[in-house]
């Protein structure tokens, strides 16, 4: 979740939930709490969703990996909204969108869940390499800039 602008998320907000599919690893899920929301996918073929807006899909890498992540990364750029929950295009959405901002974001400007299985952005770039997700040099090269 990203806040913008608005302080006072109790009166209303503008709230968009979005996701970003390209390639066949995922479908659009229509089965959300819709409740306060309008509902955004960047893809990259027509799911036919009588839920999401559908929008095309970011196309400037050449990883499709990297596609996917530039709107969830870079909310502010693809959003217009007072706020953005990003859900993956494997989840259903459980409760209001708003429900989330109310009880998780609070005075911050960005929430984000624990990862299940590592607390350690090191252990976390070794992963990746090891399940070659991206570039062993570019991994290498974060993880320094991160140190």
């Amino acid at each position: 979740m990203r806040r913008r602008h608005n302080r006072n998320h109790r009166m209303s907000p503008r709230t968009t939930v979005y996701t970003s599919i390209i390639g066949t690893r995922d479908s659009l899920r229509d089965d959300q709490v819709t409740e306060g929301a309008e509902f955004v996918a960047f893809v990259d073929r027509p799911f036919g969703s009588t839920l999401w807006s559908e929008k095309s899909a970011y196309a400037q890498f050449r990883s499709k990996r990297r596609n996917a992540r530039a709107p969830k990364i870079l909310a502010h750029q693809f959003i217009d909204a007072n706020f953005s929950v990003w859900i993956d295009g494997s989840v259903g959405l459980r409760v209001p969108a708003g429900r989330l901002v109310t009880e998780w974001l609070g005075d911050f400007d960005l929430a984000v869940f624990a990862h299940p299985k590592r607390s350690c952005t090191y252990e976390e770039a070794l992963e990746c390499s090891t399940r070659a997700l991206d570039l062993p040099e570019l991994l290498i090269a974060q993880t320094k800039a991160y140190a």
